[in-house]
């Protein structure tokens, strides 16, 4: 378990590659791409939609994870 100062030092790392406003419009286009499927693929359950988002999800935590 790290100390608060290594947490403190993770978040201003990341903070070097992506600022406040990144993060906030990365948010809300999570959300927003959420919102869309289930508004676009909730009601009839298609394959596609439920296929669809588990890839463009581990891209999402692949990108996350090159960061570190």
């Amino acid at each position: 378990m790290p100390t608060v100062s290594g947490f403190r030092e993770l978040i201003e790392r990341r903070l070097k590659y992506a600022s406040a406003p990144v993060i906030f419009g990365s948010v809300l286009y999570m959300f927003g791409f959420l919102w869309a499927r289930l508004w676009l693929f909730g009601a009839t359950g298609s394959s596609f939609g439920n296929n669809m988002f588990p890839t463009i999800y581990e891209k999402m935590v692949q990108g996350l994870r090159l960061i570190d």
